[in-house]
């Protein structure tokens, strides 16, 4: 007899990102235009940030330290349209995502259900339904999460950071590398973290679906309960995965929010090695104090967006998880034979 119980069925082996973006591709194929177009918009969006604080820092060198009143007022007006800038792309990425994500979501449970109606009774005899409901609604809806949030913002949150990276090279090298000293610790304790965090949200989204087809089984069979008087059994299983969900929950948000605490201290650590550095570079004539203004600015910006994606890379590990549970049905083959 077919093994199609999918809480035994291993998950393929798929643990790199790009894996598992690459599946996902196929279900972008019609979208990919404006996919492109978000992209291009989310880029634009980043250059407007990146830029933004050089113009601060060239105003108080050239400007505002000279009383170049003038000159204030083109930097004001460089300033506004970047800051437009900022705004339209940031309304037009959210707008395209959203499309995108809402056709992608549209295909996915599509295929699903047409792939459970392929599968033969033997299936439907060793799944519950309400593991059945939550691969529909809340995997798929993890992975809806993940296309119209936290794909763009991390690819805007990639520019950025790799945009400021080359960009304080350029303007001083020294003090560039006392900036990023505090993410080569961030990069090791994020590649440490991710399995588990992973592990987690996979151990969550069991938990969930354990509990809906609990609940769904037992309300089907609500009247032989209360026939039988077994209303305690009833009352106590409930419970017993209710606290389930709890326990998984908690750890899941508790590893999610993990990074944000990490991240904030290692930018505050990152930004007062950089002032501490500034001022002796500003004692020895090498930098000007707009530019440790600047550079400042562009600590905090950095370790801002690695904060997002440290926040982001919990969700994309939960929708991984996800997208393994929804990849475990439409890997299933059916044994049924087709009739001509």
């Amino acid at each position: 007899m077919t093994n199609y119980d999918l809480n035994t069925l291993k998950e393929r082996k798929s643990k790199d990102l790009m894996v598992n973006l690459i599946d996902l591709w196929s279900y972008l194929k019609s979208d990919r235009n404006l996919l492109i177009i978000a992209f291009i918009v989310v880029i634009l969006n980043s250059l407007a940030g990146i830029v933004t604080p050089y113009v601060i820092a060239t105003a108080v060198d050239q400007h505002i330290s000279t009383g170049n009143y003038n000159g204030i007022m083109v930097d004001i007006l460089q300033l506004s349209g970047l800051y437009l800038i900022t705004v339209v792309c940031g309304f037009l990425q959210s707008r395209l995502m959203g499309n995108i994500s809402q056709n992608t979501l549209l295909k996915l449970r599509d295929r699903l259900f047409k792939k459970i109606q392929s599968l033969p009774i033997a299936f439907f005899n060793q799944n519950k339904a309400g593991e059945l409901m939550s691969r529909l609604n809340n995997d798929t809806d993890k992975l809806n999460q993940f296309l119209s949030e936290s794909l763009i913002r991390f690819v805007g949150n990639f520019f950025v950071i790799f945009g400021i990276g080359i960009f304080i090279f350029y303007l001083n090298f020294k003090l560039a590398l006392v900036t990023l000293s505090a993410s080569v610790c961030l990069l090791f304790i994020t590649n440490v973290l991710s399995p588990w965090i992973k592990n987690l949200n996979t151990k969550s989204l069991a938990a969930i679906g354990d509990f809906e087809s609990s609940v769904q089984e037992n309300l089907t069979n609500f009247k032989v309960i209360a026939a039988f008087n077994r209303r305690d059994y009833f009352y106590k299983n409930l419970e017993n995965k209710n606290q389930i969900i709890f326990k998984n929950s908690f750890w899941s948000e508790f590893a999610g929010n993990l990074f944000k605490p990490i991240y904030d201290f290692a930018g505050n650590i990152a930004q007062i090695l950089v002032l501490l550095y500034g001022l002796y570079l500003i004692s020895t004539g090498e930098l000007s104090i707009g530019f440790l203004i600047g550079f400042i600015s562009y600590t905090q910006k950095f370790y801002e967006p690695l904060r997002i994606l440290g926040s982001i890379w919990a969700n994309i590990q939960s929708a991984i998880a996800a997208w393994g549970r929804v990849k475990q049905i439409l890997n299933l083959e059916s044994n049924l034979k087709v009739i001509k």
